[in-house]
């Protein structure tokens, strides 16, 4: 299990001012991989992000899970459920180049992988 948490603290540069307002001021990540068995595998993370007030990004929690199924050594088999709890939510996508914020849809889907 891993968890992790940020704050971001209030110090601010002079030059800019507003370090507070185009980051989220609190994140919180919970992610656990649990083997079920030697083939089977079942994976949750759960995220938090507090709203950025400068892109007018609401705060959001959302979850994704996979599980896996491992017939052989080198194949898996699994599914994948992204952004539970909700329809969409906005995230921003940082970046050198500026961007607009991203709607990141709930989605479900299955695939293969074989590993030779």
């Amino acid at each position: 299990m891993q968890i992790s948490a940020s704050q971001l603290a209030k110090k601010v540069d002079p030059g800019t001012g507003a370090a507070d307002k185009i980051n989220p001021q609190h994140q919180f990540s919970l992610r656990s991989n649990y083997d079920l068995s030697e083939k089977l595998q079942f994976n949750v993370w759960l995220r938090y992000t507090s709203d950025i007030s400068y892109y007018q990004i609401p705060g959001y929690v959302t979850m994704d899970t996979k599980l896996v199924f491992k017939p052989a050594k080198d194949i898996e088999l699994f599914v994948v459920g992204q952004n539970l709890f909700s329809q969409n939510h906005r995230e921003f996508v940082a970046d050198i180049v500026p961007s607009a914020a991203a709607f990141i849809s709930r989605g479900i889907y299955a695939g293969a992988q074989w590993r030779f």
